[in-house]
Formats: structure tokens, sequence, C-alpha cells
């Protein structure tokens, strides 16, 4: 099950990253995060979910140009 899956089902799956390695996948969300924040203040879990309510939804569209361009 990938990373940012709610398996409570408290919030729908708004993520629809494909085609990538999950690395990968981190390594651009956290690239994403150092260009806006402190890296200390990174938490240690990042939740795609997260991300899209703290940085809007064009986050998630965001991450998947990055992925795309890889």
């Amino acid at each position: 099950m990938p990373p940012w899956h709610d398996a409570g089902g408290a919030r729908e799956q708004r993520t629809q990253i494909t085609g990538a390695d999950e690395t990968v996948i981190v390594h651009e969300t956290v690239a994403f995060l150092v260009e806006r924040r402190p890296v200390i203040d990174i938490p240690p879990m990042i939740d795609l979910d997260d991300l899209a309510d703290a940085y809007g939804t064009g986050c998630l569209n965001d991450l998947s140009r990055r992925l795309t361009a890889r």
C-alpha cells in the first residue's frame, strides 16, 4: 500500500501519482518542502494529504510535474 494511503478512510485519497518509484516520490516531496521551509521544520513522516492540506492541491500537481520531468 502506498505511504500516502489513508488506511482509516478518514480522508479521500486525492493523489493520482502513479508510475514513479516511491524513493523518487519521497525525494521530490522533500525537495518541494525544502523550497518552502527550513529543513529542520520538515517532519520525519510526510503524508501527501497533509501536504495538500497545508499547501493546497496545487502542490500535488507540482509534485506530479516534477516526477514527469525526471
